[in-house]
């Protein structure tokens, strides 16, 4: 188990309390109950910096059909001086 420390406003605080002894829990296992919850609605997504990188770089080349020299230019041309 991991122990986090959070800041709350007076308010919050005493409103955390009176929640957490209304369901006769203390006040760290009401917060944990609600992180428990709000997982359970929207799931936390972990993505790294690669991850993402590497999603991107296949999204590109899969966008690529090929590569043209367009307009051509003629062989002379390219040695002209």
């Amino acid at each position: 188990m991991t122990v986090l420390t959070i800041e709350l406003s007076d308010r919050m605080a005493a409103l955390l309390e009176q929640r957490a002894r209304a369901q006769g829990v203390s006040p760290s296992q009401h917060v944990s109950q609600l992180l428990e919850q709000s997982e359970k609605i929207q799931p936390a997504v972990i993505v790294d910096d690669r991850t993402e990188s590497v999603r991107r770089m296949n999204e590109l080349f899969d966008q690529v059909t090929g590569f043209r020299n367009d307009p051509r230019v003629a062989r002379g041309d390219l040695y002209e001086r």
